[in-house]
């Protein structure tokens, strides 16, 4: 996680986060976040087998945030 823009990293999977239960946890805790000026991306296999495509969006998102978060198209 990165505080000073209150952006958040986490891994995600079928596994763990996935049916009606963990579901519903994983949008409460989300919703919680938001409301405080919180975001999270999510990393799945797909982005660990191409982590230079992730690795920019991450970068994109915290450059964006650190900014001020200008409108968009700014």
């Amino acid at each position: 996680a990165w505080p000073e823009v209150r952006l958040g990293l986490e891994a995600h999977s079928d596994r763990w986060h996935s049916g009606t239960r963990n579901g519903r946890a994983d949008q409460r805790r989300d919703n919680q976040l938001a409301a405080v000026g919180w975001e999270l991306i999510y990393a799945g296999w797909h982005d660990v087998q191409n982590p230079d495509e992730f690795v920019a969006i991450v970068r994109d998102a915290y450059a964006w945030r650190l900014r001020g978060r200008p409108e968009f198209g700014a």
